[in-house]
This record gives structure tokens, C-alpha cells and sequence, in this order.
């Protein structure tokens, strides 16, 4: 099962429109809304990055019915447009690949990016966070 759900605006969405965002798809099979992402250099609790070396982190935890996953720090081309989430879940592994598109290769920037999962039943899961097909992370979860 692979879902994608595009944003170029960063903007948090509210409840109702992550409601929205839900609607489509069978009822069982996980989807991915509401991403957003914060500016270049900025963090969502609006503290800003103090180095590009502050460690990239993945931040995965239930909030009530859905699985909000945050990715801390990733860096990115200065201009990144449109963010792609994919997701596919294959029995207990959740695989995340992020992507977007730019149009510049010479800046890098760090940014905070989430989003949220529904249908993912709780319990155990690996992730997988992969960006352009290439595995960055790993690592057991329990939501």
C-alpha cells in the first residue's frame, strides 16, 4: 500500500482539514496528511536551529486516533518546494520516504517536517525513513 499526500504551503492544519484530508481511501489502509513544515532554520516550537550540525531526529507518537511523525532538522535544498510523504506498510514495518522538489542545488537548510498516519493500529512498528529511495533511519516504535 503506498498513499501520497502533497503540501507546498507550511501551514499547520487544523483538525477539520485533516479530517478532510482522510476522507478518501478504504477505511483499513493507513494515509498520510497534514504535513507541514516550518521555515528555513526554524523549529516548530520556533527556536531556532543553532547549527547545522544539531542532530537530525524522527519524533513518532500517537495523538489519539492518528500517528504523528516529525522529523527534526532534515536538511533540505534552500528551496524546497512541494513535500511528498509516501508511505507503505507491510505487516509491523512502516516505510517513509520524504521528498520535494527544488529548483536550486548550492543551499541547504534545515527544517522541522510532520505529519500524521491514520489507520495505523497500536502497537509495535520498525520505521524505515528513507529520502530519494536511500535509507536514512531505522528504528522501533511503540504507539
Amino acid at each position: 500500500m503506498k498513499h501520497t499526500f502533497k503540501k507546498s504551503a507550511a501551514l499547520l492544519l487544523g483538525t477539520t482539514l485533516l479530517t478532510m484530508a482522510f476522507q478518501c481511501g478504504n477505511d483499513d489502509e493507513p494515509l498520510v496528511g497534514g504535513i507541514a513544515q516550518t521555515t528555513c532554520g526554524e523549529h516548530f516550537d520556533t527556536t531556532v536551529v543553532t547549527s547545522l550540525g544539531d542532530e537530525e531526529q524522527y519524533i513518532v507518537e500517537r495523538d489519539e486516533s492518528l500517528v504523528r511523525v516529525t522529523h527534526i532538522n532534515w536538511a533540505v535544498p534552500c528551496d524546497l518546494h512541494d513535500v511528498d510523504v509516501q508511505v507503505q506498510v507491510e505487516g509491523t514495518t512502516v516505510i517513509v520516504n520524504e521528498g520535494g522538489g527544488s529548483d536550486q542545488v548550492d543551499c541547504i537548510c534545515h527544517i522541522d517536517n510532520t505529519f500524521y498516519i491514520t489507520n495505523l493500529t497500536p502497537g509495535t512498528y520498525t520505521f524505515i525513513f528513507m529520502e530519494s529511495g536511500q535509507e536514512m533511519h531505522r528504528q522501533e516504535y511503540t504507539i
